[in-house]
């Protein structure tokens, strides 16, 4: 079974693309080509794996890439027009932050599994000011969670976002933490220092 697998060492790099599907747009079909054709790396320069994810509401898709360390990552695939037209599309390249995440082993995502990916838009100059109120509200509150596997936190190498990726037994567990005193009481915490936010839970649905 194919197998993507996040390392705190950073051996690879990897590139989220998130796509928002147009309120309009919110139906399988149109997620589903879209996963498809945006998701397909194949063809670039030294790409390694990628998994596909769809959330379990229909409205997002994305995608995590990586490539063999130092080469050159696309920033964009080319969509047909129809596809363009029907989602709004962000490419974020990423590191996993070493000594934050709770991961145990690097934990591997795999076709069917569940994952939450909280998006944090923040200002370069705060960014690491997140990284560590994160690692001192959520990741404490949340890592003894029940259906938790893992969580790495991932920081754009623009200084503007920080990414939060949860593991998951089930979704059940996902949504049941998501509303929970203790994320209530962290994003309290993180408020000042965040621009916007935003949380999705996905399903894996192709590893390739």
């Amino acid at each position: 079974m194919a197998t993507i697998e996040f390392s705190e060492d950073n051996a690879v790099d990897t590139v989220i693309p998130i796509f928002r599907l147009k309120p309009e747009q919110t139906h399988d079909n149109m997620l589903e080509k879209i996963i498809s054709h945006y998701g397909n790396w194949d063809e670039a320069e030294e790409f390694i794996i990628s998994a596909n994810l769809r959330s379990l509401d229909h409205t997002y898709g994305a995608s995590i890439a990586h490539f063999k360390k130092g080469t050159h990552i696309p920033t964009a695939v080319q969509l047909p027009h129809a596809l363009e037209e029907s989602s709004d599309i962000e490419i974020i390249e990423v590191e996993v932050i070493p000594g934050v995440s709770k991961t145990g082993e690097a934990p591997k995502l795999c076709k069917g599994d569940i994952l939450h990916m909280g998006l944090l838009s923040t200002e370069p100059e705060s960014q690491q000011n997140l990284v560590d109120t994160l690692q001192k509200t959520l990741i404490q509150q949340i890592q003894s969670a029940e259906g938790l596997e893992s969580i790495t936190v991932h920081r754009s190498r623009d200084g503007n976002k920080v990414i939060v990726i949860g593991l998951w037994t089930d979704a059940a567990s996902a949504q049941a933490a998501a509303v929970s005193p203790g994320w209530q009481q962290a994003d309290e915490f993180l408020g000042p220092l965040v621009k916007s936010k935003e949380f999705k839970i996905f399903e894996v649905v192709l590893v390739r």
